[in-house]
């Protein structure tokens, strides 16, 4: 299985950073179809492995998963905006990001749900096998960190800085996994990043005089045209 996996993980990370290099749409099928063969066959590996069980519903686990991911999408804003004020405030503005998953809370669970499928296929079953195969830990987290940037058109659209960042990004939760082994913490370490990028698209709509609701309507349609990458 650990070839099939392999396989299908490479073909299908290659097809979508063509397409990403290329400007070429994403599309149903077949690329959401390989994606769900791909999801399987990691969902089954994973199982067969006991990784599905480990540490999932610790506490302890989401609320550092949590707390790290704000930290690190902190970090983040530093490198890729430069305005430590802005940083800060958004850093503290805590009851302002409570608000807005109150008012789309359908959003956040789809945004869970895709850094859900992506960790599970990158970092539990992608990375795990590439630690199996490879002499020393630390390749398999680079080499899952390139497949993960390659795989989001935005790394390709952004900027160098942007890119770098958010390669930076992949390996700090592939080192984190290797380290922790822990699905809970990587996957909300994903979603806290994800939530607040979101929160600031929802922020600028709003500041441009869109209504709330509005705003959050709009950022649903355009998630719901992403076909197989979070935000």
């Amino acid at each position: 299985m650990n070839i099939l996996f392999l396989s299908l993980w490479l073909v299908h990370t290659g097809i979508s950073g063509f397409k990403h290099v290329r400007k070429i749409p994403l599309v149903f099928f077949p690329d959401t179809v390989l994606q769900g063969i791909v999801l399987s066959v990691a969902a089954v590996w994973a199982w067969n492995q006991a990784l599905l069980t480990r540490y999932i519903w610790s506490p302890f686990d989401i609320s550092l998963g949590i707390v790290t991911g704000h930290v690190l999408f902190f970090f983040a804003l530093l490198i890729t905006h430069r305005q430590p004020g802005d940083v800060f405030r958004l850093f503290l503005s805590f009851r302002d990001i409570f608000r807005f998953v109150a008012r789309a809370p359908l959003l956040c669970v789809r945004l869970l749900g895709l850094c859900l499928v992506e960790e599970l296929v990158y970092r539990v079953a992608g990375q795990s096998i590439l630690i199996q195969l490879l002499p020393a830990s630390w390749l398999a987290v680079i080499l899952t960190a390139v497949f993960f940037s390659v795989m989001h058109g935005h790394f390709f659209r952004s900027g160098w800085v942007s890119a770098i960042e958010f390669f930076l990004f992949s390996l700090v939760i592939g080192a984190l996994y290797a380290f922790t082994w822990s699905i809970s913490i990587v996957v909300f370490v994903h979603f806290i990043r994800n939530l607040e990028s979101t929160y600031l698209d929802y922020v600028s709509l709003v500041q441009d005089g869109i209504a709330p609701e509005d705003a959050v309507k709009t950022i649903e349609n355009s998630q719901n045209n992403l076909v197989l990458e979070a935000p």
